[in-house]
Formats: structure tokens, sequence, C-alpha cells
């Protein structure tokens, strides 16, 4: 009889994450108004979402080591070589004979600071969607 209860607590502890995570995807469609095709293309799209969750906590459990933290958004259920044609405009190209050659840096600085921040000098705002701004290079 304890060797049961040590299973099915066993087996509800391993089920609860998948449980939790299927009802925060659920809840990640309906914020974003995502509605898939079929089954197949959902479990696809749960399957990203499940490593872009396990990135994002794998990422924010290490904060100390950096000065900020990431969490979901609208694209969490694409993957990388989904997300940058469709939203950076860059289209991979073979490259030309030349485009090995080096080329030198024609700046030498000296002094350079540790860090610089941005934010504070007023160049940057906060991040924003821009959508498809349709600021590509053609």
């Amino acid at each position: 009889m304890l060797m049961v209860l040590l299973c099915v607590g066993a087996w509800t502890s391993a089920v609860t994450p998948t449980n939790s995570t299927l009802a925060k995807f659920e809840q990640w469609m309906a914020r974003h108004g995502r509605i898939y095709k079929d089954n197949l293309e959902k479990a696809k799209r749960y399957g990203i979402f499940l490593e872009t969750l396990r990135f994002i906590e794998d990422f924010n459990s290490k904060a100390a080591n950096h000065s900020y933290k990431v969490g979901l958004n609208q694209f969490s259920d694409l993957t990388t070589e989904e997300f940058v044609p469709r939203y950076t405009g860059f289209r991979a190209t073979s490259r030309s004979s030349n485009s090995s050659a080096a080329t030198t840096f024609k700046y030498s600085m000296t002094q350079v600071p540790d860090s610089l921040n941005w934010v504070e000098k007023g160049v940057v705002g906060s991040i924003k969607n821009q959508g498809g701004c349709a600021s590509k290079t053609i």
C-alpha cells in the first residue's frame, strides 16, 4: 500500500507541471489571440512554447548574472528560424568572393568605458512592438 501511495505521489508531481504549463500556454494563447489550424499545429507550438519557457526560467534563475530578466511575449511560440525572416527582414545570402577580405577598423579608441547606459543618456526608450513596420532593406 505504501508503494502505491509513493507511486501515485510521484506521478501526481510529475503530471502537475505539465498541467500548469498547459494552462499557462492556454492563457498565453488567449492573451495573444492564437488559434491554430489543428491539434498537430497546436502541439508543435506548445513544444516551442515549452522550450521558450524553459529558456526563460533558466535565464531568470541566473538573474544575478544579468541586469534584466526575460519573459513570455507574443513571439513565444515561434522558433528563431521562423522569427528572424518574418520580423527582422534578414535574408541570408551567399557571400560574394570579396566578402571574406578583411577590413580595417579606422578608429582607435584608447579609453573605452566599462559600460554605457543608453537609457540614462535618453537615446533609447522602452521596448515596444513595432509590428510589421516595413523597415526592411530590399
